[in-house]
């Protein structure tokens, strides 16, 4: 079981986190809610603008780093690409909104953003490898960095290296 002070320096670190990737004023609430529930930071209220669902639905796909790939995945016990998408789109997204199981038929959904300079946090990234159809993707928390499943799990990549904006194909918003 974790201990109060556990949860605490949890809390502290995600806030942490958290105000590097959006700004200290931000950070409270989040840690807050982490230390609350014992879920990954996220921030819980009811009604929340658009910008502030963007926000959530980045910081709670980096509290996810570190954990495990596995094939087909779409839980804490392991993810795949399009398993993690699904997974943190519904449980950090208030509106709870359908989202689709494939790379393919997530790719369809949302409204597509015209470039890589008007990427907010929030929206998802596609890629393709055999330069056709998306056959990847990953969530875009701002700076040019996304957080996605890799044979080594959830971790964070930089979009701007020379792998991943090659196979860059788009991505969408889904919070409008």
């Amino acid at each position: 079981m974790t201990s109060k002070k556990s949860l605490s320096m949890m809390a502290a670190s995600g806030a942490l986190a958290f105000s590097a990737l959006f700004g200290a004023a931000s950070a409270q609430p989040a840690a807050a809610a982490h230390a609350e529930t014992k879920e990954p930071a996220m921030q819980i209220v009811k009604k929340m603008d658009a910008d502030a669902i963007r926000k959530n639905v980045a910081m709670y796909a980096a509290s996810l780093k570190g954990k495990p790939y596995k094939y087909g995945g779409q839980s804490l016990k392991g993810f795949d690409a399009s398993g993690y998408i699904s997974y943190v789109y519904t449980h950090a997204n208030p509106s709870k909104m359908k989202v689709e199981r494939t790379i393919a038929k997530q790719y369809k959904q949302g409204m597509t953003v015209k470039s890589m300079k008007d990427l907010m946090p929030g929206d998802v990234v596609f890629f393709s490898f055999n330069g056709k159809a998306p056959t990847f993707a990953g969530i875009y928390t701002g700076k040019n960095m996304f957080y996605a499943v890799t044979s080594k799990g959830v971790t964070m990549e930089k979009l701007n290296t020379k792998y991943w904006s090659k196979a860059y194909t788009g991505a969408k918003r889904w919070i409008k």
